[in-house]
């Protein structure tokens, strides 16, 4: 296995701005089929008063549901992309392990 190929096993994936507020049903669709994959909603309100969601998927090592055995974070990401849309889906590729010193 490459590194590139590790990375993208591990890579996390963000999905956030997922629409369908105004229509309740639409929303909580999109939000049970995020969470069936594997991705986990974080929640909090922001300075301004206002609800922040964002949904974080860890990497293709945990997919499940209709993802399971999916060894590619790319398939991931394009799934949240077709599966989402109009959202904001953001896919980490690089990240920096930090020592002491």
């Amino acid at each position: 296995m490459t590194m590139a190929s590790r990375d993208t096993l591990r890579s996390p994936i963000y999905v956030e701005h997922v629409t369908g507020y105004d229509d309740p049903g639409v929303y909580e669709a999109k939000r049970k089929r995020l969470e069936d994959v594997g991705f986990v909603r974080l929640e909090g309100v922001g300075a301004a008063g206002k609800r922040v969601e964002i949904f974080r998927h860890p990497g293709a090592l945990f997919a499940r549901g209709e993802l399971a055995g999916t060894r590619d974070g790319d398939a991931i990401a394009s799934w949240a992309m077709r599966s989402v849309q109009p959202g904001i889906v953001e896919c980490a590729g690089q990240r920096w392990g930090l020592g002491p010193g």
